[in-house]
This record gives C-alpha cells, sequence and structure tokens, in this order.
C-alpha cells in the first residue's frame, strides 16, 4: 500500500485518518500490525464513503475560501 500511495494510485480519506485508504475501487484498513485488509461491511463502506464526501467538500470550501480572501492558489508539488 505504501507504494501505491507513493505512486497517486491510493490515497487516505484525509490527511489526519491515514487508517482508510480507496485503492482499486475499494475501500482499505490497516491493522495494528501494518497488514492492509479490503473493507467489506457494507454499512462500514457507505461510511467511508459518505465521510470522504464530506471531507472532499470541506477541502473545496477552505480552498476556495483561501482563494477568495487572499487571491492566491495553493501550490502543489505536481
Amino acid at each position: 500500500m505504501d507504494d501505491a500511495r507513493a505512486r497517486g494510485l491510493a490515497a487516505p480519506i484525509s490527511p489526519g485518518i491515514p487508517e482508510y485508504v480507496r485503492f482499486a475501487d475499494a475501500w482499505w484498513a490497516v491493522e495494528l500490525g501494518g497488514d492492509w485488509l479490503r473493507v467489506a461491511n457494507e454499512e462500514l463502506l457507505e461510511r467511508l464513503d459518505q465521510a470522504a464526501a464530506r471531507m472532499a467538500a470541506a477541502d473545496d470550501a477552505a480552498r476556495r475560501y483561501r482563494e477568495a480572501t487572499t487571491g492566491s492558489t495553493p501550490r502543489t508539488n505536481r
């Protein structure tokens, strides 16, 4: 999973919650020992999708606010 994340193929639900990662059209969770497990519980999958959508909307709102108040756009490493 570390390789997939480094190559931009996997992304955590948010920078502050790296334990849940979206990869290959599936959600994955890391165990305490470091192994990654594909999430199969339908209720958890729905909650992860909803949380990811809320966090993406919040990130977008913060970006728009920053641009509106500072007149600048964020720099990326790409």
